[in-house]
């Protein structure tokens, strides 16, 4: 069944409004008619809906909470050296199915996509992906994209994370499997090179701010296959939330 993302504001008792892109794709993609049902997420719920009215908004009646617990025991977010557009776009959209919690899109010395090069729609095009992405794995929230960072406004974020995880292809002792989670890390960070990898100051940096170096194995992952890699293991040990 077709699920849409609506805010709060949206919702009003037992009835909710769909707006925006959503009432095009509801009348002209999948053509519904008054009657059909949706679901609408909305702040970690998801409710069993059936249209009432469809014009320049869909009017939509609340039959059920159908709310089933999709996220993981504890948030992951991946700092991820500047790529490709195509490359971004992709691993957004694969995180997200992942159960990646925010993508944070970093500027590195080794990164070959420059700043000035970047469209300012590009964030609403991740966000739709997110969009898009989250519909179809049928989460009940959105992975937030965070604005472009630089190591030193990542280092101003830390306080927020009980684990701090950075991916080098070069480390041969430590795995990201052996790492001890009996402390039940609640925030994760890793933090992921672009297609050059690290330079050796911005490792220093890291790891001088409490960094742990971890390897992925001793395959070399591409840039774009890393945080997948990183985000289905983690999301692996974590595991999903029981439900209540």
């Amino acid at each position: 069944m077709q699920r849409y993302f609506v805010n709060d504001n949206q919702l009003n008792n037992n009835h909710i409004v769909i707006k925006g892109s959503d009432v095009h794709h509801i009348k002209n993609v999948m053509r519904m008619q008054i009657g059909d049902k949706v679901i609408c997420a909305c702040y970690q719920k998801a409710y069993l809906c059936e249209i009432e009215d469809i014009s320049d908004t869909v009017n939509c009646q609340i039959l059920e909470d159908i709310t089933k617990n999709t996220n993981l025991n504890g948030r992951v977010s991946i700092a991820h050296g500047l790529v490709r557009r195509e490359k971004t776009e992709e691993v957004v959209r694969r995180l997200t199915e992942l159960g990646c919690s925010k993508y944070i899109p970093l500027i590195m010395k080794r990164s070959i996509i420059k700043l000035d090069k970047i469209s300012d729609n590009k964030n609403d095009r991740l966000l739709k992906i997110v969009k898009e992405a989250s519909e179809q794995s049928q989460r009940n929230d959105l992975m937030e994209i965070s604005s472009i960072l630089s190591i030193n406004d990542l280092i101003k974020t830390l306080k927020d994370y009980d684990l701090l995880l950075l991916a080098d292809a070069n480390e041969e002792n430590f795995m990201l499997k052996d790492i001890d989670f009996s402390n039940n890390y609640h925030n994760i960070l890793v933090v992921i090179g672009p297609e050059g990898g690290f330079d050796d100051e911005e490792k220093r940096v890291l790891v001088k701010n409490g960094f742990k170096v971890v390897s992925f194995g001793n395959r070399v992952l591409r840039t774009e296959t890393a945080p997948l890699y990183a985000m289905s293991v983690l999301g692996f040990i974590l595991g999903e939330k029981d439900e209540d």
